[in-house]
């Protein structure tokens, strides 16, 4: 076979590909705009670093209320990015080190992650992302909006539609569906 047959083949097989998964693809990005996370980067990978990391969330957890929309979270994270990190200050402060922290909203990359019943497709999604000291450590991440990652959520995904919750809490077909969606989205 020629290189221009096979460059053709595979452009069409992945043509298909795309064209039999566009509800999918179409849900994944739904998903991702619906959503906001979390992502706390300890100072170091020291045992003492990663129960700081875990002293900081549990103190800066409470703080962030339960929404009602995306935009509202996205909203309140902004808003409260001096108040989380002057928390989260005080934390590091209680634990006797001398690093800081630092707050931010931004867009983050993540790879597929499971909550419980719950397979959060891999992808970019707005974070509230908070480092501690040199932030060369392992990570802590969780889905603030919908809740998650916080002990009041009741229903977190009563935000997304019917064939994004199918998505979401379906079968193991659907990480077969992610990494293809994954290779295109690559691809494109």
């Amino acid at each position: 076979m020629k290189k221009w047959e096979i460059s053709l083949l595979v452009s069409f097989a992945v043509c298909t590909a795309a064209l039999w998964l566009e509800p999918c693809i179409k849900d994944c990005e739904a998903i991702k705009d619906k959503t906001l996370r979390l992502h706390i980067v300890a100072n170091s990978d020291s045992e003492r670093d990663q129960q700081i990391k875990l002293a900081v969330r549990d103190a800066v957890l409470p703080m962030l209320s339960e929404c009602g929309s995306i935009d509202e979270a996205v909203t309140e994270a902004r808003s409260s990015l001096d108040e989380i990190e002057r928390v989260a200050d005080e934390e590091l402060k209680k634990q006797g080190v001398d690093y800081r922290s630092r707050a931010e909203v931004c867009e983050m990359s993540f790879d597929e992650r499971t909550y419980g019943n719950i397979v959060m497709p891999a992808g970019s999604y707005t974070s509230l992302r908070i480092t501690l000291g040199n932030a060369e450590g392992k990570n802590w991440w969780c889905v603030l909006y919908p809740a998650l990652c916080l002990s009041t959520a009741t229903d977190p995904i009563s935000e997304y539609t019917g064939s994004e919750k199918e998505l979401l809490t379906g079968t193991e077909h659907r990480r077969i569906r992610f990494k293809i969606v994954e290779l295109i989205e690559s691809l494109i």
